[in-house]
């Protein structure tokens, strides 16, 4: 009797095909694990954008001084996100409404925009006009 040594061409074929179902289900939540961690880190740079409007507000009194507005520190744009800033009401006298957004580069999949207001509150929109949010 012939005792073979090896895998046959079906064991080869059930493990090959086993390996492509766990990577079609771990590729998903992965991709959502990545986006999520970059969500997260654009909050952490909105909170320090935020906290650098209320340092503003605090030395000067208001966050706008008549229609000019502080401008962000240096660093407004990362590898995953560009910051922005905007008055939530250009056109209103209210000088105490804003809101920073951060807008997805090219490099980024995600198609989520983050924004954070006055009041240090943030949220997740599909897109920038915060109709639909989280």
């Amino acid at each position: 009797m012939k005792i073979s040594k090896g895998f046959t061409l079906i064991e080869m074929i059930v493990t090959v095909a086993i390996i492509g179902i766990l990577a079609a289900i771990a590729m998903p939540i992965y991709q959502n694990y990545v986006e999520n961690t970059r969500i997260t880190a654009a909050k952490a740079n909105l909170t320090k954008y935020g906290q650098f409007m209320v340092r503003w507000k605090l030395d000067k009194g208001t966050f706008a001084n008549g229609s000019v507005w502080p401008t962000l520190p240096a660093n407004v744009t990362d590898e995953f996100y560009t910051y922005t800033f905007k008055p939530s009401q250009p056109d209103s006298a209210n000088t105490e409404l804003f809101e920073i957004l951060a807008t997805p580069t090219a490099r980024n999949t995600s198609t989520k925009v983050v924004f954070i207001d006055q009041d240090g509150g943030t949220k997740v929109c599909t897109s920038s006009a915060a109709t639909s949010c989280e």
